[in-house]
């Protein structure tokens, strides 16, 4: 909190973490400033679906549901797979981008619940090559139990995929429930798989979301726009009066 207090200006990726450093160090409202700049919007832009990886995942017959979050606890992947085993899913997949320490846990868990068949353990890939898997998922997922701006979930959405995420304040930022993805209450299984079921029911609807999903994480996150701003203040503060 020291070096909070002690900053000319405090930037943050979300509301949320915005938030909770005033909180944290009793901070104006005027010190800190909540401005994204992880998002490269000229990488992350729709492409034509990738068959040819689904194919090579052997996922090409199924809805694919895509995450890019670490095989982490925080990101909270059981119940992602969870909800593939409920009735009803049969037709889902997932396919998990990024390595981490629950990878073995997470593959018995598969195997328990008797889908292992249905999800792909990517591994960890080139940050240059992440849009060409997006473009292999139908939706994107993240079941994260706390966060600020995911910048997996604004590169999904400025990918053009479709979202469903758990019901946290930082997703909230992002997510307008039915209209700029879907929300779901975090660690319940059976809820994810409704609204997956709900999202793949109609893919006009689905488009629609997705555009509007592209839309504000464009309009408020992407670097292009924000880094500027950012130097910007920072300029403006070089050239203030110091107290």
């Amino acid at each position: 909190t020291k070096a909070l207090r002690s900053a000319a200006l405090v930037v943050c990726n979300s509301k949320t973490a915005a938030e909770e450093a005033k909180r944290l160090a009793r901070l104006r409202p005027d010190a800190v400033e909540v401005l994204p700049i992880e998002l490269d919007g000229g990488k992350f832009e729709p492409r034509p679906r990738n068959d040819a990886l689904r194919a090579e995942w052997g996922l090409s017959d199924k809805i694919v549901a895509i995450s890019t979050r670490p095989l982490k606890e925080m990101y909270d992947h059981p119940t992602l797979i969870a909800a593939l085993a409920k009735p009803g899913m049969e037709k889902f997949a997932v396919a998990l981008v990024g390595e981490g320490n629950l990878r073995a846990d997470l593959e018995k868990r598969a195997v328990d619940l008797k889908v292992a068949d249905r999800v792909k353990f990517v591994g960890m890939v080139d940050n240059d090559k992440v849009p060409e898997y997006l473009a292999a998922g139908d939706l994107y997922v993240t079941c994260s139990r706390s966060d600020s701006a995911s910048l997996g979930l604004l590169e999904a959405m400025a990918s053009g995929l479709a979202v469903i995420a758990s019901d946290i304040p930082a997703n909230r930022e992002w997510v307008l429930d039915g209209q700029s993805g879907w929300l779901f209450p975090g660690g319940n299984s059976e809820a994810l798989s409704q609204v997956l079921l709900k999202a793949s029911q109609n893919e006009t609807n689905r488009q629609e979301v997705a555009l509007r999903g592209r839309a504000i994480s464009l309009a408020r996150a992407d670097s292009r726009k924000n880094f500027p701003k950012l130097l910007a203040r920072i300029e403006a503060l070089s050239k203030a009066p110091r107290p």
